[in-house]
C-alpha cells in the first residue's frame, strides 16, 4: 500500500503529461491535415456517421 499526497500526484501527472507531449505530439497528437480529414470523413460516412469528423471517446 502506498500514500501519495494529492498535490504530489497532481504535479506527478502534470509532468508526465507534458513529458508525453513532448516526445510524442508532433508524430501523434497532431491536428488533422486535409488528407486526414478527408479520409475520416468518409470512413465515418461509411459507418452511418455523415459529417463526423472524429469523437472523444
Amino acid at each position: 500500500y502506498l500514500r501519495i499526497g494529492q498535490d504530489t500526484t497532481t504535479e506527478s501527472v502534470r509532468r508526465f503529461a507534458k513529458l508525453v507531449i513532448r516526445l510524442y505530439g508532433e508524430q501523434y497528437l497532431r491536428a488533422p491535415n486535409e488528407e486526414d480529414t478527408k479520409r475520416l470523413m468518409e470512413m465515418n460516412e461509411k459507418r452511418g456517421w455523415p459529417g463526423m469528423l472524429g469523437s472523444l471517446d
